[in-house]
Parts: C-alpha cells; sequence; structure tokens
C-alpha cells in the first residue's frame, strides 16, 4: 500500500490496533466501495476534482480499471 490507502489504513489501525475483519471490510466498503452504480463512461465525463489531486486520481484509476 502507499499514499493515501496506507494512510487510511494507519489510521484505522491507529484506532483500533485489534481491528477485526468484519470493521475493516465495513471500513474499506465505506470509503471505495458503491461506486458500481450507473455506466463506467457516464461516471468518467462526469468526474470532477472535490478533494485533493491524490484523490481525483484515485477514483479516476479506480474508474478507468472496471
Amino acid at each position: 500500500m502507499e499514499g493515501s490507502t496506507i494512510h487510511f489504513f494507519n489510521s484505522l489501525i491507529g484506532e483500533d490496533e485489534d481491528l477485526a475483519w468484519e470493521k475493516l471490510k465495513e471500513a474499506l466498503l465505506g470509503r471505495y466501495g458503491g461506486h458500481g452504480e450507473g455506466d463506467v463512461y457516464e461516471q468518467l465525463t462526469e468526474l470532477k476534482q472535490t478533494g485533493t489531486v491524490d484523490e481525483y486520481i484515485t477514483e479516476f484509476e479506480y474508474l478507468i480499471a472496471q
């Protein structure tokens, strides 16, 4: 892991050193899941940078990987 992903993971571990799989799964789905709605091309054409450049790149890469 690297970039924003490792920071996200480290923050989860910092909150709970005995992080259970279910809690990790929920956190990952909450942050990275739920993007399956609609056509990928449509999502790409509507993609706008609302956060950091790193967040935008992450979202863009996620969409083109589908």
